[in-house]
Parts: structure tokens; C-alpha cells; sequence
């Protein structure tokens, strides 16, 4: 898989009929922990993920936060965007949260992450539990330090201008 990584910016993770997050898929556990995760889409039984992989030649932009979620039990300390252009298709935005836990969260909550045009309309979103489902926020432990990777696709009618990012957990 490593191998792959070199080779393509972008994999679809095609399964018939298995959630994301079974331990039992030694290939989706390491794209989880290795690629960013897409909006998995369902068609007839069968569930697509596309995962983008770093740019190292596109630079991240780190941003330091302190934003604290569920009775403050879940903060997200810090985020990373790489923004993908491509010449001829969509692009995509690869997210890196990092999230950490003051305490043993007792819900499981989604984390979205959202893109607004200037005007507060979306435009682009991804919704799902940490870690590609890997890492649900009830089992997170205080101390824990989780590292949860997105990818956005974006329209590839997206005309130039500001657009706002916004993260958020919900149950």
C-alpha cells in the first residue's frame, strides 16, 4: 500500500456490504491511519471511499486551536489543510484534526467538517466518526491524542474566492 501511495493521489476503497471501522480490514485500517478519507457513498449493496494521500510537494498550513467540545471532555488542538489542485478535474482539501480527551467520552459523536462560500452556503462537507469509524469518541481515553484525516472533494464548478472551514462534533 505504501507503494501505491507513490504512485496515485487518490484510491477508491470499494466493499461489499462491510461498514467502515471492522478490524478485521487490514487495508481500510491502514488507509485510515495513512489517507485522508472521502465521503463514502452507498450504490446497491456495495460502499465506495475514495482516500487522497499527502502532497509532499503541496506545503500543510498548521493551525494551533483550543476549542473544547461535549462538556469539555473533547478539545480539537489543532488542524492542518493541503489544498490539491488538479489541472483538468475537481480538486479536494486534505484535513488533518487533531483531537484530544479530558475524559472517557460515554457518546459517540460524528465530526463534520464543513466548507462555506462567502456567503455561508455549503459547499463541500464530510460527516463520519473519527478515523474513517476506526476511532469512535467512545473509545477515546483521557490523555488520548487522535488524529482524524479528511478529505473534502470539491465542485469543480468552485469558482475562486474566501471560503470558511467549520468543524464541529454532533450526536
Amino acid at each position: 500500500l505504501e507503494q501505491v501511495a507513490g504512485w496515485h493521489d487518490r484510491v477508491w476503497l470499494v466493499t461489499e456490504g462491510t461498514m467502515g471501522g471492522n478490524p478485521a480490514n487490514g487495508v481500510e485500517l491502514w488507509l485510515a491511519q495513512n489517507a485522508f478519507a472521502g465521503t463514502e457513498t452507498w450504490i446497491e449493496g456495495y460502499r465506495l471511499v475514495p482516500y487522497t494521500f499527502a502532497q509532499p510537494e503541496v506545503p500543510f498550513d498548521i493551525v494551533s486551536v483550543s476549542v473544547a467540545f461535549g462538556n469539555s471532555i473533547i478539545r480539537l488542538d489543532s488542524y492542518t489543510i493541503q489544498v490539491i489542485e488538479q489541472p483538468s478535474a475537481a480538486g479536494w482539501i486534505n484535513i488533518r484534526l487533531t483531537w484530544s480527551a479530558t475524559a472517557q467520552p460515554d457518546v459517540d459523536y460524528t465530526v463534520f467538517v464543513h466548507l462555506l462560500d462567502a456567503n455561508g452556503a455549503l459547499v463541500a462537507q464530510h460527516d463520519g466518526l473519527p478515523v474513517a469509524s476506526y476511532a469512535p469518541t467512545r473509545s477515546w481515553q483521557s490523555g488520548d491524542m487522535i488524529q482524524d484525516q479528511r478529505s473534502l472533494s470539491l465542485p469543480e464548478t468552485l469558482p475562486p474566492g474566501e471560503y470558511r472551514l467549520m468543524v464541529g462534533l454532533y450526536n
